[in-house]
């Protein structure tokens, strides 16, 4: 077990004390950053099934129409969850793999396994700004169509054409 490289280490029980079984070395698996933003994928799918209710109650509240019959319906608090999954999965793949990225590359340049506090905090960071460089562009095209219609692909030259792209 441990950290090797940046990437957590999977393995199976430890065999005698204190040592490795051979099965044990054999199957320990390294994860790399592809892994850790697969990892992420799936946890951003799962909070936001998690989540997708409280959302959808803190909607119909703000516009006034909370109605506890559709409140506790699945057809009506889930609706848009396909959405939000294609919408934040990408996201928190990013931020987990680049995170990891960013760990490993620390690693390396230090020479050593085992990152400083202040160390793990850049690498969140590093993999927050990341992330937020997709995602705001993404954000950005996915309102504009939300208010004025149209395709993604016509309201991302739209909002191209009309702001620049920086």
């Amino acid at each position: 077990g441990g950290l090797g490289h940046g990437h957590a280490s999977l393995s199976p029980a430890m065999g005698g004390p204190g040592k490795k079984s051979d099965t044990a070395r054999a199957s320990a698996v390294q994860l790399s950053s592809v892994h850790h933003g697969c990892i992420g994928f799936f946890v951003g799918s799962i909070e936001q099934s998690i989540m997708r209710p409280s959302v959808y109650w803190k909607a119909m509240l703000q516009q006034q129409k909370f109605k506890l019959a559709e409140a506790v319906n699945p057809r009506f608090c889930y609706r848009g969850l396909p959405v939000a999954v294609a919408s934040i999965a990408p996201i928190t793949f990013i931020q987990f793999g680049a995170n990891s990225g960013f760990n490993h590359g620390i690693q390396v340049a230090r020479g050593r396994s085992k990152l400083s506090e202040s160390e793990k905090l850049a690498s969140g960071v590093f993999a927050g700004v990341v992330s937020a460089v997709v995602q705001s562009p993404c954000q950005l095209v996915e309102i504009n169509q939300q208010n004025l219609g149209g395709s993604m692909s016509s309201v991302a030259r739209r909002v191209i054409s009309e702001h620049g792209v920086f």
